[in-house]
């Protein structure tokens, strides 16, 4: 199993509400990893 379908199978026993919080969290990370990376080629 990859480590996407665990993530997946484990998030989908999750209540709702905890979903959301997942989903949160992950975007956080997004955030702070991912966008300022972009920023950074965005720039001459």
């Amino acid at each position: 199993m990859s480590s996407e379908q665990e993530l997946l199978a484990k998030w989908r026993d999750l209540l709702k509400e905890r979903q959301d919080e997942v989903l949160d969290f992950v975007e956080f990370l997004h955030v702070k990893t991912v966008k300022p990376q972009h920023l950074y080629r965005l720039q001459p």
